[in-house]
């Protein structure tokens, strides 16, 4: 894994290992960061796993990165990645780790986030509920984008209805907002 673009491109990101974390493969970041500018940004991003996306946040100038992640393996795993990250692009960015599920997170955030990035384990059943309590909260910005990673075959499982909607083999990418 690296990052793809912006200050840190080339950076090499420390992997799951043996972990249970699916990492956004590179061509879906990159898909991800086309459609969305981070630039000036406050980005979310919840199951962050190995910190991939949040890191490629860091290097396309997002001013501010939320990494949340439940496990304490992978917080340690974003912590090392978000360290490289800002190192290679020489960052200001205030990141910022946080072990705790995503859920209970949201309920407490402060918000709001111009970016809130969600990629679920693709089995996890709780992404209507999820999207649901970005919006409840008031958590998005006006403007903003709330990003759902999926697999391609869950796409209508969420009850409310995407401003767009892209595959990218078995992955879909879901935008809100």
């Amino acid at each position: 894994m690296r990052i793809i673009a912006g200050l840190a491109k080339g950076c090499a990101l420390s992997g799951p290992g043996r972990e249970k974390i699916r990492p956004t493969p590179d061509k879906v970041r990159q898909a991800l960061f086309n459609i969305i500018d981070v630039e000036g940004a406050v980005f979310l991003d919840l199951f962050s796993g190995t910190g991939a996306v949040g890191c490629e946040a860091i290097s396309r100038g997002a001013t501010e990165v939320v990494m949340v992640d439940a496990s304490r393996k992978a917080a340690r795993i974003i912590k090392n990645n978000v360290e490289k990250t800002t190192r290679v692009a020489k960052s200001k960015a205030n990141a910022r780790i946080i072990t705790r599920d995503a859920e209970d997170f949201l309920r407490g955030a402060d918000g709001p986030y111009d970016v809130i990035f969600c990629d679920p384990p693709y089995e996890w059943d709780g992404k209507n509920r999820l999207v649901e309590l970005v919006f409840e909260r008031g958590l998005l910005r006006y403007g903003g984008s709330l990003v759902l990673e999926c697999a391609h075959r869950d796409v209508g499982e969420v009850s409310r209805e995407p401003r767009d909607i892209r595959r990218y083999g078995d992955t879909a990418l879901l935008i809100f907002g």
